[in-house]
């Protein structure tokens, strides 16, 4: 009987040590919704940043967004906003001047 009593004893505090250690390993391990949450963080604070560049050379070049041109490379968008600023009349000089600031 004290045979079986030791056994028992044994196999629960194997157990024990089985469970702090993977305690121990889950305390170490990074929190990855945390950096699921940095990582979607700044990705929307550069989406915001582009959307304020766009709307202020839109502004300067007086014409309007339009669906679409968030998401246009930076060349495809300064052509596709010198295109219609020259189709609403902008002069060459007005373009560049807006351009340069």
């Amino acid at each position: 009987m004290a045979a079986a009593q030791k056994a028992m004893e044994e196999g629960i505090a194997n157990t024990d040590r089985k469970v702090d250690k993977m305690n121990e390993e889950a305390a170490n391990m990074p929190n990855f919704g945390a950096l699921a949450d940095v990582h979607s963080t700044l990705a929307n604070m550069g989406s915001m940043r582009k959307k304020g560049q766009v709307n202020s050379l839109a502004a300067k070049l007086g014409v309007d967004v339009q669906a679409g041109d968030y998401d246009l490379s930076a060349s495809e968008l300064g052509t596709t906003l010198m295109a219609r600023a020259k189709e609403a009349g902008k002069s060459d000089e007005e373009i560049n001047a807006a351009m340069a600031e």
